[in-house]
């Protein structure tokens, strides 16, 4: 892996965006807040995903981007995956919204499972065996979380309960994604 040949700037322009949202204290302006959002603050939708409770959450969340960026950029260029990006952030929100009871959300962790589904399908349309096998994982991952998650170390140390409906809708608007480009018969973010 030639980490020249990346496309990092995406990753930079949200770690830069995170970082100064967790010095400046600005949860409390940009998180998802049901109210907030139902008297008009509809920017909430996309904004929080660039906030996080504490260092430790901003850490663990912008440890999983680089992962992911690093093994997906080869398929798209660095505004689509912003466009990906800013298009899980809305999807999980909306849903989050519609679907959910859930007051308060924050993080990054439904876009990186977004973008993990995404790229995870992207793999396995260029056949590569890793790609079924990080499928299954998600899947089970998922189910694991829908039914069986029980709260721990992960809370304590982000202070805050894990958003795990956050998850399952990343995950689908990932795959939402690649269903789009099925039915436009094109791969709107493949490069290849």
């Amino acid at each position: 892996m030639n980490l020249l040949n990346k496309n990092l700037n995406t990753l930079l322009v949200i770690a830069s965006i995170c970082i100064i949202t967790q010095l400046f204290d600005l949860k409390s302006l940009l998180e998802f807040n049901r109210t907030a959002i139902e008297n008009g603050q509809i920017y909430r939708l996309i904004t929080a995903h660039l906030v996080h409770q504490n260092t430790n959450h901003l850490l663990l969340n912008l440890a999983g981007l680089t992962v992911l960026i690093l093994l997906f950029s080869d398929y798209c260029t660095n505004s689509q995956q912003l466009i990906l990006f800013l298009v899980c952030g809305f999807v999980i929100s909306l849903s989050i919204l519609i679907f959910s009871d859930l007051e308060v959300y924050l993080g990054l962790s439904g876009c990186l499972h977004g973008i993990f589904a995404w790229g995870v399908c992207q793999d396995v349309k260029k056949k590569r065996k890793s790609g079924w096998v990080l499928a299954i994982g998600l899947i089970i991952k998922i189910i694991y979380e829908q039914f069986f998650y029980q709260p721990g170390t992960t809370e304590k140390l982000i202070e805050i309960s894990v958003a795990v409906d956050a998850h399952l809708w990343g995950a689908i608007a990932g795959v939402i994604f690649v269903y789009i480009s099925l039915l436009l018969k094109r791969d709107i973010f493949s490069r290849n």
